[in-house]
């Protein structure tokens, strides 16, 4: 079994608690069953444990159940407490999309541009009412993977814990949550199973699907390789997306993981005379 973290105090009485809790160590309180308040608290400690920053390199590569891995994007990914920001490069596209998200106010911009001379050849910002490319499941994240526009540690505040179940020789606790719970007028049931020998990170998140005509919806997550990557902090050498009925999986393997470090400027800025598209709106503004 994979070394259990052992978490620093915090101010928070549930964090105190959970901290305490967690120095009893061994598989003591893998068979006491958690409650919500105390899953809520162990994934927001991975969030908070971070210090400055996580920074992350990662590949994406798609691929059959049964062929080998073709790498399509590479990823540079940074998160902040008040903060995401993501670089994205297209293999053989010769372009990179620069995208920041800021957590608090929601405020999503993104901006395009050529590898070759840093000419812009798009900009986009909005107010985040829908699923985006900070927000969505096909990201590489643990505690603030966004499922449902919420992230993990808030969603499953809306769940309930439903029994002890093995992920790959794992134990962990399955949680079910309600989309409608997340304000969603779909009535499916959203499951992640969560390992108490990595603080309570997610081994897998499913949501399956209901009849035929709900292919785009059902998605599988499995996250695999745990490692320390330090402070107590666990992270995924790989996730394995899986779409609907799509034989067809999305591959996110890390590359390097960097935690506490500054981050630097991470909010995407537009330079004079860009043309920026507000998709709240509907319309390009240009900035002065």
């Amino acid at each position: 079994m994979e070394r259990s973290m052992r978490p620093k105090m915090t101010v928070s009485a549930i964090l105190c608690a959970f901290a305490v809790l967690l120095l009893i160590g061994g598989t003591a309180y893998a068979q006491i069953t958690p409650t919500i308040e105390y899953l809520t608290a162990a994934l927001r400690h991975q969030d908070q444990l971070v210090g400055d920053s996580l920074q992350l390199t990662y590949q994406v590569s798609r691929h059959k159940s049964d062929s080998v891995p073709v790498p399509i994007r590479e990823i540079r990914y940074v998160r902040t407490a008040s903060l995401i920001r993501m670089e994205d490069t297209a293999k053989g596209s010769g372009l990179v999309e620069i995208s920041s998200y800021n957590r608090t106010t929601n405020e999503a911009r993104s901006l395009g541009k050529r590898l070759s001379d840093g000419s812009i050849v798009g900009a986009t910002t909005t107010i985040e009412d829908v699923s985006s490319r900070l927000t969505c499941l096909n990201m590489m994240e643990t505690a603030v993977l966004y499922v449902l526009m919420r992230p993990l540690y808030e969603a499953v505040t809306e769940g309930t814990v439903a029994c002890q179940e093995s992920v790959d020789q794992h134990v962990c606790w399955r949680v079910d949550i309600s989309a409608k719970k997340l304000g969603y007028t779909d009535d499916a049931t959203i499951s992640v199973w969560l390992d108490p020998s990595i603080g309570y990170c997610p081994r897998r998140l499913n949501r399956p699907m209901n009849g035929s005509l709900d292919v785009l919806s059902a998605f599988s997550i499995d996250f695999k390789n745990y490692k320390d990557i330090g402070n107590g902090v666990w992270f995924p050498s790989e996730q394995v997306f899986s779409h609907g009925g799509e034989d067809i999986k999305t591959s996110l393997t890390l590359e390097s993981a960097d935690i506490g470090k500054a981050p630097g400027e991470l909010l995407v800025t537009f330079p004079s005379g860009t043309r920026v598209w507000n998709e709240n709106v509907k319309e390009y503004t240009t900035v002065p």
